[in-house]
């Protein structure tokens, strides 16, 4: 039996970097300072690592090659662009 192994994709990494700053969002309603920087920066780290490997001029694929970091995979897709928009919008929120 052959092991299949994948790569990331885009949108679940930025997915989880929303999840962060949802976090975010709940600890600040109830007035834990420290803890809201830090989820904040544990959510920018998600985003990084996609800006990361992102092409120079910010086109997303679908997925991360695992072994090259290069994009691979289906270019251009709207979830990819929308899951950044969404990311974004809950750390201006947890700002």
């Amino acid at each position: 039996m052959e092991l299949l192994v994948g790569n990331p994709w885009v949108l679940a990494t930025l997915t989880v970097a929303e999840v962060y700053y949802q976090m975010a969002v709940e600890m600040k309603k109830q007035g834990s300072a420290s803890e809201v920087s830090n989820l904040i920066k544990i959510g920018d780290s998600f985003v990084q690592r996609v800006q990361h490997h992102s092409h120079p001029d910010g086109r997303l694929n679908e997925q991360i090659h695992r072994d090259t970091g290069y994009m691979t995979s289906v270019e251009n897709l709207t979830w990819g662009y929308a899951s950044f928009l969404s990311a974004i919008a809950a750390r201006n929120q947890a700002l």
